[in-house]
């Protein structure tokens, strides 16, 4: 009588979602946008950026580091709600773009993203997609659904 299971399991009580290599989820792309479309929403918001800051300093008189900081401010509102690059890339280009224009120095731009609160911030989204990548907490669900039980009520108290 041959088995017509290739691969038994062993252990027929062990759950084989627990396993981390039985059901490996890939990586989803969260940028699906065509990359012309990309393009053309990054040029976009540089045309935009450069138009404001053109205009708030030949048309309505503000200075020089107010214009270009207001240019700057547009594009990256634009980058924001348009995406043509990740959010978290747009949220590092103040970085690089107000000491680029001379704007404020870069030690003056750089100290809010490094201070204590945002260090912690920066650790747990690491920690949470470390959690995510390695189906932790599936694995920790999987795990208290097998000590407790499936009954309903074991699991609300």
């Amino acid at each position: 009588n041959p088995n017509p299971n290739p691969n038994p399991n062993p252990n027929p009580n062990r759950n084989p979602n627990l396993n981390p290599n039985a059901n490996p989820s890939p990586s989803p792309n969260l940028n699906t946008m065509p990359r012309s479309r990309q393009l053309l929403l990054g040029l976009l918001g540089i045309v935009l950026g450069t138009a404001t800051g053109l205009l708030a300093h030949y048309g309505f008189g503000l200075s020089g580091a107010g214009s270009k900081c207001l240019g700057i401010a547009v594009l990256l509102v634009t980058y924001w709600v348009t995406e043509p690059l990740p959010i978290g890339v747009t949220s590092l280009l103040p970085i690089i773009l107000l000491p680029l224009f001379g704007v404020v120095p870069g030690s003056e731009v750089s100290a809010p993203y490094f201070s204590d609160a945002m260090l912690i911030f920066f650790g747990s989204f690491l920690l949470a997609v470390a959690v995510e990548e390695h189906n932790l907490h599936r694995r920790l669900a999987l795990l208290l659904l097998r000590k407790l039980g499936g009954g309903r009520s074991r699991l609300t108290g």
